[in-house]
């Protein structure tokens, strides 16, 4: 059987090139706004996807104006998901999962907030129905 003279050092030569990886570079916003446009920027937590709104009216989140957005992915560096709403809002709800909210025209009165709001998991480019968890 062979012995290793310095088993320390091997050990830490293996943790520390083990610990070099790639590191992503994440746009700053002047290199957005060159990309996109004069939009909004939201990144998700761990800085994989970018959501990115145009909506022509932000002021006091205005659900009635007209809102376009898309979700951009920085591991892929392509639109992975676009839509465009006559009225409502998106946001990050969690992780990977956008909340996005329908302006509804005429209310009946047995709508929901369920009715009018759906979920989008952009990992898995999935639209959920109901909220995550359930």
């Amino acid at each position: 059987m062979m012995k290793i003279k310095y088993p320390l050092a091997i050990i830490s030569l293996v943790l520390f090139f083990s610990s070099c990886s790639v590191q992503k570079v994440v746009p700053n916003e002047n290199e957005l706004k060159s990309k996109f446009g004069n939009k909004t920027f939201y990144w998700n937590y761990d800085t994989t996807f970018l959501l990115i709104v145009d909506k022509t009216d932000t002021t006091n989140y205005n659900y009635l104006a007209p809102l376009d957005f898309l979700v951009y992915s920085l591991k892929t560096d392509s639109v992975t998901y676009k839509q465009f709403l006559p009225g409502g809002a998106v946001g990050w709800f969690g992780d990977y999962t956008l909340k996005i909210e329908i302006q509804p025209g005429n209310i009946t009165g047995d709508e929901t907030e369920n009715d009018f709001t759906f979920y989008y998991d952009v990992k898995r480019n999935k639209k959920i129905i109901n909220t995550p968890g359930e």
